[in-house]
């Protein structure tokens, strides 16, 4: 039995249907009901608060679990007390009482991080550097991946940690960079944007679900980059999404300011997650943006 947290997110909801769709048995969780088709059998959902350990022990009941894929997280880029007060409770409590159940369970613990960990450094970033959070959310999950590999070395169970680069797909909703820029290529408004010099590393969705399935169904232990160890500029993506949304007078680069705390290089290596479980991207930024705007497109229609 894999346990899915999560499971209602842009990235959790798909992979609970590419895991059940491989014949897994999974039970997914979130904080909300289950939005979606209903699942398949031998897969069930359990709405659940990760940072309440009644919640949890729920949730250990319907174990127990050979596996557990903890992707849950709450993001906000905008530190205020009161976000940092909820990104403990989701990012960091919640962690800390799945660790206790993976403890008791003796599951394989498989935590989806983020390469912000490494902070504003010089690019490309290696699993070998050291770590320096520039805001709380790295924070978090700077405190979630040390509690995971010291449980596990002290209680014995497996882990594997994944630092995420920005992933990207159709579907996704607005807010990030690339499906607020192509909703509205796709409706022909303008985008304004910065100079777009910032250098970022986008993986492409069905790339990252590949690489979290066989991290659960593997024995790979440690922490990995999750990347396409590719530099793009963000005035690359606009430039070329625009093009192939056909809207290239669209896109305003210098029309807003660089933030104050502008983080410039985010892109990483991919050797070691390449070496230890043979998966490298298969979708390129080209790629991935035609898909985009064609499911845009499809569902203006």
């Amino acid at each position: 039995m894999i346990l899915v947290t999560g499971a209602n997110g842009f990235i959790g909801k798909r992979l609970v249907e590419r895991l059940c769709a491989a014949g897994l048995s999974v039970t997914a969780t979130g904080r909300r009901p289950h939005a979606g088709p209903a699942l398949p059998a031998g897969c069930a959902y359990v709405e659940a608060d990760l940072s309440d350990p009644a919640d949890v022990a729920e949730l250990a009941a319907h174990g127990p679990y050979g596996t557990i894929l903890h992707l849950a997280a709450t993001a906000v880029f905008k530190d205020t007390p009161e976000t940092d007060r909820e990104m403990y409770r989701s990012n960091v409590t919640a962690t800390f009482n799945l660790v206790e159940l993976a403890r008791d369970q003796k599951s394989r613990f498989v935590f989806l991080s983020s390469g912000m960990v490494y902070g504003d450094q010089r690019g490309p970033f290696k699993e070998s550097m050291a770590t320096r959070p520039g805001n709380f959310y790295a924070v978090s999950k700077l405190m979630g991946e040390e509690m995971i590999r010291f449980a596990s070395q002290r209680h014995g169970f497996a882990h594997l940690i994944f630092r995420i680069a920005i992933v990207y797909g159709p579907g996704q909703p607005e807010g990030m960079f690339i499906p607020s820029l192509v909703q509205a290529l796709s409706a022909g408004k303008d985008f304004p944007m910065t100079e777009g010099n910032q250098i970022r590393d986008f993986l492409y969705i069905e790339d990252c679900l590949r690489a979290i399935h066989l991290g659960a169904t593997g024995e790979a232990q440690g922490t990995f980059n999750l990347a396409t160890g590719l530099r793009t500029t963000m005035r690359e993506v606009g430039e070329t999404a625009a093009a192939i949304a056909g809207a290239k007078e669209a896109l305003k680069p210098g029309a807003l300011p660089y933030r104050q705390n502008e983080l410039w290089e985010y892109y990483m290596e991919i050797a070691a997650i390449t070496s230890a479980l043979g998966w490298r991207p298969e979708v390129g930024l080209k790629q991935g943006l035609e898909r985009m705007v064609q499911h845009a497109l499809s569902n203006r229609k």
